[in-house]
């Protein structure tokens, strides 16, 4: 009988900081990491800052832990955002739901530093605002205040063990290649779904003490359909703005943009249509604003159709582009932009995925809506088991963003419905 190998896992820790001012701080978390059996990984490696912004998201993307250590300073900023690079590594940890800690470096430690290196190394004097901002974000009950520069590795070895031992978390990690016992490449295509099967029915049948092959069968089969997939999406961007018009406070524009990168198009799907389900007056008031594929500029191409389809109710207009967009290579970037006129209370969106997307994330915003309205919005995905709490607020009252993301890798038919609520004293809290 073949002795069962013991796969010891290593996992990708980022370390997130600024630069100058916390170089012994860094490298005493690079070694506690090292020291623990894992690996480092940060801005150290990169050189060039925000010049490199793309390679750091990439980077965090395939970490499985995330690492914050913050002392006085808010660091170098982004020109377009006006962030910290070290504050938007931190909320784009945060949105990918990777998890983290935070180290904070304690008053009594930054006072020792300043005498140390000068006060012009440790405090920030530019962006003290946004540092203050920064820093009670980061206080959360996770975070860890620590008055020694000791505290670092032994505060890091105690985070990084009550996270890996935490099932919930489902850690991905590193293996050596030769430590994988299967040759899964040997299957026939037949017996590969055959095996997907049994192992779907085994996994089913350990957790339910009843009879369920009929379950784990027509289940599995429907997995392996889904999987028959005509593309693919890196992410999937959509902004949707809500401004009531100037002439009638009722009456609103709605403006989506959407940031949409293909990873892989079947034969003959490699094109880039609009197709659009509306009320009249939402379909005679669409408007393509802007179509870039690729950089090019389509947005005088792409001419519309309005049909109508009498057996669907309110939405009983269908807004389709007469000739779709050629997709010349991939992967491949489209920023899209339209706009329409609606009733407030007429505004309804649902939108479903058509092909598996790793990144889905959506934002609306209320701009100068006064407080009669809210914003009701959900997810749905069968992957999820958060649904309509996997966003921030699943009602927006006049104020801030409502963000909508959707699991890793979401597959089709996952996707969000939002709509405009009319708020009064038997209605709303």
């Amino acid at each position: 009988m073949m002795q069962e190998k013991v796969v010891r896992k290593k996992f990708q820790v980022f370390i997130s900081s600024t630069s100058d001012d916390l170089k012994e701080e860094r490298k005493i978390a690079i070694e506690a990491i090292l020291d623990a059996g894992h690996i480092p990984a940060g801005m150290e490696i990169f050189k060039g800052g925000g010049e490199k912004w793309e390679t750091i998201q990439k980077w965090i993307d395939d970490s499985d832990i995330y690492v914050l250590i913050l002392g006085g300073r808010y660091g170098s900023t982004d020109k377009q955002t006006n962030l910290s690079y070290t504050q938007l590594e931190y909320e784009y940890a945060q949105m990918k739901k990777i998890p983290m800690f935070s180290i904070v470096l304690s008053d009594s430690l930054l006072e020792r530093k300043a005498k140390e290196i000068g006060e012009e190394n440790v405090y920030e004097k530019g962006n003290v605002e946004l540092y203050k901002r920064f820093k009670s974000t980061v206080l959360t009950p996770t975070a860890k205040i620590v008055d020694w520069k000791e505290q670092i590795a032994t505060t890091i070895h105690s985070h990084l063990n009550s996270i890996i031992n935490d099932p919930a978390y489902r850690l991905i990690g590193w293996a050596r290649a030769d430590s994988n016992i299967n040759n899964f490449h040997a299957l026939s295509d037949e017996d590969a779904d055959n095996a997907f099967e049994m192992i779907f029915n085994e996994v089913l049948s350990r957790r339910y003490p009843v009879d369920i092959d009929e379950l784990s069968k027509i289940n599995s089969r429907n997995w392996l359909e889904r999987l028959n997939i005509n593309g693919l999406l890196d992410s999937f961007r959509r902004r949707i703005e809500l401004e009531p018009m100037k002439t009638d406070s009722n009456m609103i524009k709605v403006t989506i943009t959407n940031i949409i990168k293909y990873q892989y198009l079947r034969d003959g799907y490699q094109q880039f249509g609009i197709s659009f389900k509306a009320t009249k007056q939402q379909a005679n008031s669409f408007k393509i604003e802007q179509l870039l594929i690729d950089e090019d500029n389509f947005t005088d191409q792409m001419e519309c159709i309005i049909e109508k389809e009498s057996n669907r109710g309110q939405f009983m207009y269908k807004v389709s582009s007469k000739s779709a967009m050629p997709i010349k290579q991939l992967p491949c970037n489209i920023y899209y932009k339209c706009s329409y006129i609606c009733p407030a209370l007429d505004f309804y969106q649902s939108h479903r995925l058509v092909f598996p997307c790793e990144d889905f994330y959506v934002t609306v915003v209320l701009k100068n809506m006064d407080e009669r309205f809210s914003v009701v919005a959900s997810t749905f995905s069968a992957l999820s088991t958060t649904q309509s709490d996997d966003f921030k607020a699943s009602e927006l009252r006049n104020y801030g963003d409502c963000d909508l993301s959707l699991p890793k890798w979401s597959m089709p038919g996952a996707g969000y419905v939002v709509t405009l609520k009319n708020k009064s004293e038997n209605n709303h809290a």
